[in-house]
């Protein structure tokens, strides 16, 4: 199982869900909130205010950061797969640009309370 981890008090956060949601034909993903028991099981710290993501199948070191949304976007549909082809980049701009947009999330998109997903999403919805 693979899930991603997000910011559940984020708007931006929040749009990336939606997002993967609607892309994520396969449903290869289940999503948790970095604030709920999920991560506290799965990520070693509860400090973490990044994209993650996590292959339980697997011994893989959770992803972070530009690595997390890369390889998300390497499971999405057409043409949003081919976003994951970035990884050519040099992880440090990569990831610089990353850390750009998540110190302005608030500023850019505001803070939301969690909210409830559709009747057919909850299933990929983890605590």
């Amino acid at each position: 199982m693979k899930i991603i981890f997000y910011d559940g008090t984020c708007g931006l956060c929040d749009g990336f869900v939606q997002f993967v949601l609607t892309y994520d034909k396969e449903k290869v993903y289940h999503l948790a909130p970095l604030q709920g028991d999920t991560a506290k099981q799965y990520l070693p710290t509860s400090e973490i205010d990044s994209i993650a993501l996590v292959d339980t199948i697997g011994d893989d070191k959770p992803l972070y950061q530009s690595d997390a949304i890369l390889a998300i976007f390497q499971e999405l549909a057409m043409p949003w797969k081919l976003l994951g082809t970035f990884s050519w980049l040099p992880k440090r701009v990569r990831d610089w640009l990353y850390q750009l947009v998540a110190r302005n999330r608030l500023a850019i998109a505001g803070k939301i309370e969690c909210r409830i997903p559709a009747q057919g999403d909850r299933v990929r919805f983890l605590p």
